[in-house]
């Protein structure tokens, strides 16, 4: 005999729709990426004092894989600028606390025929300040699925922040190159199954290793540590002019 349908399951649109439709999960796992859009700050002396800096604009991301929810390890960087007012005609090295004479007798006295640049002609009409970082990160969610997204991360990465200082020779350049390990923490909302939007904060410490100067007669790389040591010979702590970065921006994050 052949089978015959339920006319009143037929007739039914509850009951049909209810079957059709399977309830909508937000799962957090698989391959993700994340884009980031906000503002650049620092604090420290190099920004209260010196360059009385302020926050600029902002751009990064992250590309890696979550796993079950719970863990996320990726690739992430950033690029930046901060707004500087400086007083024209302050030599560059007075933005970090240096007399730039006392710091070239120094300078000679320790790596005699290093540096062949005159620091005192260094007045500066106009600055520019620039801030990139590239490396690994591992996250922690604190949910594994839902609408509502959040996790804490850290890392380590390469931190590289670039001065731009339009004198009366040139431009010259002061980039000082480092170790970062960020301290991340995220809060998103999911408005479709793979798309989720929120806000980010990151706190940047770096350890700065090498600066380079690049000047319109000489560019010269210097160990971090012997302009800390002749900084010290004037009482100035130059790793502790050095800035330490903070973000906070919109993310957009997607999931595949």
């Amino acid at each position: 005999s052949i089978p015959q349908a339920d006319p009143s399951r037929e007739d039914d649109p509850v009951a049909g729709s209810a079957e059709d439709e399977a309830p909508q999960t937000f799962e957090h796992r698989g391959v993700v990426a994340d884009v980031r859009v906000g503002m650049l700050g620092c604090i420290g002396a190099f920004c209260r004092q010196g360059h009385d800096a302020s926050p600029g604009m902002r751009v990064g991301g992250f590309i890696g894989g979550n796993v079950r929810g719970w863990f996320e390890a990726g690739l992430g960087g950033g690029w930046g600028t901060l707004s500087s007012n400086v007083t024209p005609g302050t030599n560059a090295l007075l933005l970090y606390g240096l007399d730039p004479a006392v710091l070239q007798q120094a300078l000679w006295a320790q790596a005699a025929g290093l540096l062949q640049v005159d620091l005192a002609g260094l007045a500066v009409q106009r600055t520019e300040l620039r801030a990139a970082q590239l490396g690994p990160s591992l996250r922690v969610h604190l949910v594994a699925r839902g609408r509502v997204d959040a996790f804490v991360g850290s890392g380590v990465g390469y931190n590289l922040l670039r001065a731009r200082y339009q004198t009366a020779v040139g431009q010259v350049g002061l980039d000082f190159h480092g170790i970062e390990v960020p301290v991340e923490a995220n809060l998103s909302v999911y408005l479709l199954p793979r798309l989720a939007v929120g806000v980010q904060f990151d706190y940047m410490w770096t350890w700065y290793g090498v600066a380079v100067l690049d000047h319109p007669q000489q560019r010269v790389a210097v160990p971090l540590g012997v302009l800390q040591a002749a900084g010290e010979q004037q009482g100035v702590d130059l790793r502790d002019q050095l800035p330490q970065l903070w973000t906070l921006g919109l993310a957009v994050r997607g999931r595949l």
